[in-house]
């Protein structure tokens, strides 16, 4: 059977339905050659418009597959979109018949002009076309923007799909920035950070070249930028694209909404980074004006850094700000290094009864869960907890966190020489991944209760000591 993802086994699909003498009577064209365009031969313009007038076949679906084959199917106005379609397809076809090399020869001027007037026609067609489309464009932005919005990734994809079909055709460069936006926000949403970034640098080439933010929504995707490179573990990174974009911020500007949420998001970064007096500061000048379901998330970014600090006890911190998943991930993750059972049950039953959880692989109730077994003297605990988290992420994704992870559990288990293993290999995977305090707390504590001597445990010593003179007196006492 022909592959229907081609012009020619589209036509192939139309003669499935009726016989080659029909289609040729009906496009004005022989039975030779409506056969050899369906055996692969190429397909000239004007058959494809004889199609489209013979046999009503739909030029948008006989030429990109998408929609219904015949126009009887589908409404007017995308009827007469369609339609503008084929006439600049013709209009194509035109300049594409003419002999350009004529150029050079006694009869240059006529070729000129009649280049002139078929691109004439084709910029005619192209405005036209584009008034039809962008009603539909916008409708499908508008769409994907509220799917989002309600987190349906489902209908999202479908939306997106439909919509970057219909951006082909339309010239629509505001509504192209939104629907950049979304395409980054649902590679999010797909956890494809890497894809995400792509389309945010997009976004933000445009200012950067500008020299100044030129509105709230360019503001915006520094933001998402910055929140997407952070959640990829790049800190570094994404502190130098919040750095880059509050240069960009003038008398005006600074008092967006957008410019409040880049400063706090600064500070938080700052705080996960080793700099947490910088971080509560920037967090506290500008968390009051952020608004909103960020400014709830951001109050949670703000207890997170008080844990860091000791300015909250985990169990005060169970009533701090709303209910949401990183509230529940941060109880987790406070939770867990106790390593001890009790707080670890109440911080997942915790999220188990009270968050609403996004979709997308969570690590830390599945390392609590597995920390728990360890707890309980399940030797296994470290290994199993490896084999469950491959089913769910590519390999690709298993770093110096998943190492930290799994010989923590060995470690409590009395497993000393998997751990001792495990650490060397968080140590050499440190060497090329970027990992916030609590990850490097969660190594160095490794380091030292495993007894491992040398520069590891040189490193360990002065991490600690630096972190508690930088404030942060959830690691007191780990010296002792």
């Amino acid at each position: 059977m022909p592959n229907r993802n081609t012009l020619n086994s589209r036509l192939a699909t139309l003669a499935d339905d009726r016989s080659l003498s029909d289609i040729a009577r009906r496009t004005g064209t022989s039975v030779a050659n409506v056969s050899r365009y369906i055996s692969g031969t190429r397909i000239p313009g004007e058959f494809c418009a004889a199609l489209v007038r013979g046999l009503g076949v739909n030029p948008s679906w006989l030429l990109t597959g998408e929609g219904s084959p015949f126009l009887s199917d589908v409404t007017e106005g995308t009827a007469q979109m369609a339609g503008d379609v084929l006439e600049l397809v013709e209009a194509m076809n035109a300049v594409t018949h003419m002999r350009l090399g004529a150029l050079t020869g006694k009869h240059h001027l006529k070729v000129l002009r009649e280049l002139n007037d078929a691109l004439l026609r084709y910029e005619e067609l192209r405005a036209r076309l584009n008034a039809h489309s962008a009603p539909i464009f916008k409708r499908l932005v508008d769409d994907l923007g509220a799917a989002l919005g309600k987190l349906d990734i489902e209908r999202a994809h479908d939306l997106r799909k439909a919509a970057s079909q219909v951006e082909r055709l339309c010239d629509e460069p505001e509504l192209s920035r939104r629907f950049t936006a979304q395409q980054a926000h649902c590679e999010v949403l797909d956890m494809n950070n890497d894809a995400a970034m792509e389309y945010q640098r997009t976004l933000v080439r445009e200012a950067i070249c500008e020299g100044r933010m030129i509105d709230p929504s360019v503001c915006e995707n520094f933001v998402r930028m910055a929140l997407i490179t952070k959640d990829a573990g790049r800190y570094a990174e994404a502190l130098r694209i919040c750095d880059s974009a509050i240069a960009l911020l003038d008398d005006e500007s600074n008092s967006w909404q957008p410019a409040y949420a880049l400063k706090f998001m600064r500070g938080s970064i700052l705080a996960d980074s080793g700099r947490l007096y910088e971080g509560l500061q920037a967090m506290q000048v500008n968390g009051p004006f952020v608004e909103g379901r960020r400014g709830r998330a951001g109050r949670l970014m703000q207890m997170r850094a008080m844990l860091l600090g000791g300015l909250l006890e985990l169990d005060e911190a169970y009533a701090y700000g709303v209910n949401a998943e990183p509230k529940g991930l941060h109880l987790l993750e406070f939770a867990l290094w106790t390593e001890q059972r009790e707080p670890i049950e109440k911080a997942l039953a915790f999220f188990d009864r009270e968050v609403e959880v996004l979709p997308g692989v969570l690590g830390l109730p599945l390392q609590a869960r597995f920390v728990l077994q360890a707890l309980q003297g399940n030797r296994k605990a470290g290994a199993e907890y490896l084999d469950c988290l491959l089913e769910s992420v590519p390999q690709r994704q298993i770093g110096a966190h998943m190492y930290v992870n799994q010989a923590t559990m060995y470690r409590l288990v009395g497993a000393k020489a998997k751990a001792r293993k495990l650490v060397a290999r968080t140590d050499d995977a440190l060497k090329t991944e970027q990992a916030e305090v609590m990850q490097l707390a969660r190594h160095y504590r490794n380091v030292l209760r495993l007894n491992i001597e040398g520069e590891p445990a040189g490193r360990a010593t002065r991490f600690f000591n630096d972190m508690e003179q930088a404030g942060y007196r959830c690691l007191a006492g780990e010296l002792n």
